[in-house]
């Protein structure tokens, strides 16, 4: 490697030239990357408030979507307050043999139910890589490969791969599930899962 030298430098100038040259692009690329981690995230997120557009079939869902948008900072806050309080029981309740399960239908449901409703026995479902809901299950047995792909194809079908097939759903137990500081509503890391390929079904119990 023949390496080109400044004929007006010292050799010494020369190797702290370059090693300047080097520091810069150094912090250029770590720079870039965070950058670009950032606008991944930001846009994973606007495309799960895309989702739970989606999913929003009256006036107070779609109250907590814009509210959710205005404390983000995507649109400007109104000066008129709501005329009535946002609750915090509008996600999906499912009853199975089995036990219950909860299903967010925006990211303040998602994150309320994950972060703050959820026990640290019960069980979170979530599409790997795909925008979708969080669904909890609450169980009243022990949990079994049937209970667990029957609940992780009603997560394949609250996601945006519903029309899809052999769709992957990560879960894990509510104990492992953490938010980092400063994060976006419902988004969360875990050290430890399992992942289930499933065809998406809907419960025989929901009506849209």
């Amino acid at each position: 490697l023949t390496i080109p030298l400044k004929p007006n430098l010292t050799i010494v100038e020369n190797a702290q030239w370059y090693y300047k040259l080097y520091t810069k692009l150094k912090n250029r690329m770590v720079s870039g990357e965070f950058q670009l981690n950032a606008s991944t995230t930001k846009l994973a997120y606007l495309q799960s408030i895309l989702y739970s557009i989606s999913l929003a079939t009256t006036r107070e869902s779609l109250d907590e979507i814009r509210k959710e948008c205005m404390d983000a900072g995507i649109i400007k806050k109104s000066k008129k307050p709501l005329s009535y309080k946002l609750g915090k029981s509008n996600y999906i309740h499912l009853t199975i043999d089995e036990g219950e399960i909860f299903i967010g239908r925006n990211n303040q449901q998602n994150e309320y139910l994950t972060h703050r409703f959820a026990k640290p026995t019960d069980i979170w479902f979530h599409t790997q890589d795909i925008q979708g809901s969080h669904l909890i299950l609450r169980l009243n047995v022990e949990p079994d490969d049937m209970i667990l792909s029957k609940v992780a194809q009603y997560a394949a079908y609250f996601s945006k791969a519903r029309d899809t097939s052999k769709v992957p759903v990560d879960y894990t137990y509510i104990k492992n599930i953490k938010k980092p500081p400063g994060s976006p509503l419902g988004f969360v890391i875990f050290n430890t899962h399992q992942t289930m390929i499933v065809e998406p079904k809907k419960p025989e119990n929901y009506r849209e």
